[in-house]
């Protein structure tokens, strides 16, 4: 959930708006799996008010995705064009 939040929590100065959306959207997708089973437009609907949606949602799937999938260290570096988290 931390990285999740950091995703959507980048370029946001409200913090109102941060913690209203992101409280919505960990209370439906509180996991991984559950944020990958989430459809573009259920999430649109609560992630709307953070803007930049469709970065902000493919950043949480590839997030979600490595998280479950990748026996790799996640590497978050940041290095110019490498590692980039939409």
């Amino acid at each position: 959930q931390l990285l999740v939040a950091c995703v959507l929590m980048s370029r946001v100065s409200s913090w109102a708006t941060k913690h209203d959306a992101i409280s919505a959207f960990f209370a439906r997708y509180p996991t991984p799996t559950a944020a990958l089973a989430a459809t573009p437009d259920d999430a649109l609907a609560i992630l709307r008010p953070l803007g930049l949606f469709p970065n902000r949602f493919r950043s949480v799937v590839e997030v979600s995705t490595a998280v479950l999938s990748d026996v790799r260290p996640l590497d978050v570096g940041m290095e110019a064009g490498k590692n980039k988290i939409h």
